[in-house]
């Protein structure tokens, strides 16, 4: 990056030189890291331990060498290992004393003394850590201790009001409960013990980063095969009793399931420990085990707890199913929803119509193909929610490229129940198909006629937009132009004002008023760089033979001196050792007294630091806040480019060029999908369970992983390299399915490359700008254009204006996705 080298720099917490407002000379390349320091970057923690043990013994013994190992044994499922590299070594390492204080209590609730492991644990206030504290009181066989330690962390997580902390805690708990249910074994004594050392008590602000969780993997759901059923007997019966799927979603959810029940590790994740030993279920676990299983199913904790009903053999009561199936619906795992409603048919636990009622939403939900059948079975009997029934069925046939048959639905509900809310959904989405498939000219009147009726609808804005795009292509493009100009004007987002006020030169140019349209894409370039609007108005102007002005403004004329940051002593020993996780959480939990010496430019500060590591998502944060739109609207100077480079970093650079290698995916789309799907946060988890870097739903994640002859442990969608190759493969391949075009592989990542298919009708307009604008979702049509906007700022910080090529004016004709298509 272009700021200051480190050398004389200040020190955390310390005033800045007065040498340090002064430009200073860059210093040679750094010494490349040893392969076993770039591994741990990665979470390669086999090959790292693999090359330390091979380095000679004098590297070995160095103490943040031997911390290095004791992380990756850790990782690796050897707490022995770990709990003999760790003893006394915070005695060396006292940067990290803490650190080594809470990794060597990992390694004693394995490998013993169990107590010590318990006392560590007990002296915290989280949750989770209590959770902890009571299974290493169980381990030393003190269960009533254990207990009251599960009690202690249910209440704290209710306090917290946290669902996942308290499913943490239950199944801590109910752990315990079972474990203290079985009989007693023969004490089998650990040498290892002798090897931990002291476990002292966590200081309240110590912080450390999880390496990979120490439980193994657990198989989804199985529904029961008959009301009082074992568990265990389920899958079999569940999907006879299911109806038939035809659809790539269903089929993806039935191969989710399947090759769940058998995931084999990852090569970064630890190797899987044989199951556990058939434990009692007393009826206290089994009841944290439901309470989990309802409130919190898809959550780690709520699988294992359905691993453990399925394991228990447990009997759930009809009502018990009922309860599951919509707490299942509710988190997203609908196909395991529909499969336990599928076995109430005889039960009597609710009346058949709302039996039926449910069991078809959650086929819906599922994006299963027999969901409209469902649904039209339903609305064959007259009830108050027929008109819903009507309406979901003609989504679902939607879905199926079955639009006439959706018209007519729809149209029955606005005829027969005009004076419900579902006659003004239906309306809409009358209007939404006609536009989709082409009719542009009827779904400008069904438009009009939804704005009409429904005057105060909260997708009256939408209803103006998509309106707007009908008249442009069915010959009343000044009306259109109208209407673009008043929603460009009350746009609430820099890059939707961008979009609408580009197509509102298209719809200049279309009623004949070309320098009126050439104005426009001229004033939006100039406006809104390197947006995707700027993007379609410089594609606009070279197609119309005008050249088109630079993306961005002259760089300023008076700028800044670099700042010379230093990173803080306990955050460059983590990153000389490949911890650049904890080093950014190390610097996040003292932001304020590292940012204090540099004033007004402490978040240029904090840019350049966390600059220094090989992640991004704390840096990404920094930036957002930091930096002003209008700084972005001119060439960066050689001191204000940190503000570029802050908000477009380029972490994991090894595993991204290795995809460009592999697959041809210029690094810049990488980089630039990364930023919008997870903003570059390599463990988080969306609310509808897609995971890491990449946001990789599981069961595409295992689709890929079989594609590429790849074992899948789940859990290591969240080791950056993982998530980066099964993204990157399915990024390519969905470039491949659709002749390379960016937008519409981008509208396939986010919305499924089924869902573009069925919106290129052969009937459609074809202008790349119209059709991104007619995709039916927001967030689908907000997340093509931001991409591409990402994308375009990572090629112009590579090489200028002549790094970034024109938009294709036209998608790719007779491009679509294969039936099996996921």
């Amino acid at each position: 990056m272009a700021t200051a080298p480190a050398t004389g720099a200040p020190q955390a917490g310390a005033a800045p030189e007065a040498s340090a407002q002064q430009p200073l000379p860059l210093t040679a390349p750094r010494t490349p890291p040893p392969g076993w320091v770039d591994a741990i970057r990665l979470d390669r923690w086999a090959d790292a331990a693999a090359q330390i043990d091979a380095l000679p013994d004098t590297d070995r013994r160095r103490p943040e060498v031997r911390y290095a190992r004791a992380r990756a044994a850790l990782a690796l499922g050897d707490a022995d290992r770990a709990a003999e590299l760790l003893h006394t070594l915070d005695t060396e390492l006292p940067l990290l004393a803490a650190d080594i204080a809470r990794y060597r209590a990992e390694a004693a609730l394995d490998a013993g003394p169990h107590a010590a492991a318990a006392a560590y644990f007990a002296s915290s206030k989280d949750p989770c850590d209590l959770a902890r504290a009571a299974d290493a009181h169980a381990r030393a066989g003190d269960f009533t201790q254990a207990l009251a330690v599960a009690n202690r962390a249910v209440v704290a997580a209710q306090r917290a009001k946290s669902k996942t902390d308290e499913a943490t805690a239950r199944l801590a708990r109910a752990g315990v409960l079972r474990k203290a249910a079985a009989p007693r074994p023969a004490p089998q004594p650990r040498v290892s013990q002798t090897h931990t050392g002291p476990v002292v008590t966590a200081p309240p602000a110590a912080r450390v980063t999880r390496t990979v969780p120490r439980d193994v993997p657990t198989a989804p759901l199985a529904a029961p095969a008959a009301p009082d059923a074992p568990m265990a007997s389920a899958a079999s019966a569940a999907s006879a009793a299911s109806a038939p799927t035809t659809s790539a979603a269903s089929a993806a959810s039935a191969a989710s399931a399947a090759s769940a029940a058998s995931a084999v590790s990852a090569a970064p994740a630890a190797s899987p420990k044989p199951p556990p030993s058939r434990l009692p279920a007393p009826p206290a676990a089994v009841a944290d085990l439901l309470w989990i299983a309802r409130n919190a199913p898809s959550t780690v904790p709520g699988r294992d707890a359905l691993a453990a009903l399925t394991d228990l053999g447990a009997v759930l009561t009809p009502k018990e199913r009922l309860d599951l199936s919509d707490a299942l619906l509710a988190a997203g795992s609908a196909a395991d929803a529909a499969a336990l409603l599928a076995t109430l048919g005889t039960t009597g636990v609710l009346p058949r119509a709302d039996l039926q009622h449910r069991r078809a939403t959650a086929l819906y939900k599922a994006r299963d193909d027999a969901a409209a059948r469902a649904f039209l079975d339903a609305a064959a009997t007259p009830s108050p929610r027929q008109p819903e029934q009507l309406y979901y069925a003609a989504r679902a046939l939607s879905r199926q490229d079955r639009a006439p048959e959706a018209i007519t639905r729809l149209r029955e509900i606005t005829t027969r129940f005009p004076r419900t809310s579902w006659a003004e959904d239906a309306s809409y989405l009358l209007a939404q198909l006609l536009l989709q498939t082409g009719r542009y000219a009827d779904a400008a009147a069904q438009y009009t006629q939804f704005l009409d009726r429904h005057p105060r609808s909260t997708r009256r804005h939408d209803a103006e937009h998509d309106a707007a795009l009908a008249l442009v292509s069915s010959g009343n493009p000044a009306g259109a132009r109208t209407r673009l100009a008043r929603l460009a004007s009350s746009a609430r987002r820099v890059d939707d004002a961008a979009r609408l006020r580009q197509l509102e030169g298209v719809a200049a140019l279309r009623a004949g008023d070309k320098p009126g349209a050439i104005q426009i894409w001229t004033d939006v370039m100039g406006t809104y760089p390197l947006s995707w609007g700027a993007l379609t108005a410089r594609a606009r102007l070279v197609a119309e033979g005008v050249t088109p002005p630079p993306f961005l403004a002259p760089p300023a004329v008076t700028t800044p001196a670099p700042l010379a940051i230093q990173l803080p002593p306990a955050a460059a020993l983590l990153t000389s050792i490949g911890l650049d996780a904890d080093a950014e959480r190390w610097v996040a939990d003292n932001e304020r007294t590292i940012s204090a010496p540099y004033g007004a430019r402490s978040g240029e500060a904090l840019c350049a630091i966390y600059g220094e590591l090989s992640r991004a998502k704390r840096r990404y944060r920094i930036g957002v806040n930091a930096v002003t739109y209008e700084s972005l609207k001119r060439v960066p100077s050689d001191a204000d480019r940190w503000a570029w480079e802050c908000l477009y970093p380029q972490p994991y650079l090894p595993a991204v060029r290795a995809l460009e290698d592999q697959h041809g995916i210029p690094s810049a789309l990488v980089y630039a999908l990364m930023r919008q799907e997870s903003a570059f946060d390599p463990v988080i988890e969306s609310p509808v369970s897609a995971v890491g870097l990449m946001q990789l739903m599981p069961y595409t994640a295992e689709r890929v992983a079989r594609e590429l002859d790849m074992g899948l442990d789940l859990r290591a969608l969240k080791t950056p390299e993982v998530n980066l190759r099964l993204g990157g493969y399915y990024l390519a391949k969905l470039l491949r399915m659709f002749d390379g075009s960016l937008p519409l592989s981008a509208a396939a990542y986010n919305a499924g490359p089924r869902a573009v298919s069925h919106w290129l009708g052969d009937a459609v307009d074809h202008d790349t700008d119209l059709w991104v604008a007619r995709i039916p979702f927001g967030e689908t049509r907000h997340y093509v254009s931001r991409v591409l906007a990402n994308l375009a700022r990572y090629q112009w910080l590579s090489g200028g204006d002549a790094a970034v090529p024109p938009i294709p004016l036209q998608l790719p004709t007779g491009v679509r996705a294969p039936a099996d298509a996921y």
